[in-house]
Parts: structure tokens; sequence; C-alpha cells
């Protein structure tokens, strides 16, 4: 999950990650990983939405609806 106004982690954590893992760095699915993209004007000083958290809550339970 990553902001994607969140310049400096999108480019120094995310896109390299991603490359070590040999995966895309769009949002989606590919094998065993899952990648949600977002936007907070908030960047790396907030958490994310609420709408985002429970979008990766239900990927990784499979249960809809769980709640922060």
């Amino acid at each position: 999950m990553q902001n994607i106004l969140d310049k400096h982690h999108l480019k120094n954590h995310y896109f390299p990650f991603c490359a070590a893992m040999g995966t895309d760095t769009d949002a989606g699915s590919t094998g065993a990983f899952t990648r949600i993209l977002f936007e907070h004007e908030k960047g790396h000083g907030g958490a994310e939405p609420e709408r985002v958290f429970r979008d990766a809550m239900h990927r990784i339970t499979g249960v809809s609806g769980v709640s922060s």
C-alpha cells in the first residue's frame, strides 16, 4: 500500500522494493503481491484514508466491512 503523493517513500522505498521483487509498480496483483496505490494530501504525514484501509483488510482477510 503506497500513497503516490509521498514522493520520498515512493522513490526511495516503493520503486526499489518492486524492482527487487521483480514486480510491476502499477496498482494490481502479480503472483503473491498486490499493490494498492492511493492519493492522500498528507503524504507520509497521515494514515491512509479509511476506504483504502478497509480495501486492504478485505484483500487480506476476505471479509468485507472489516472495521479499523
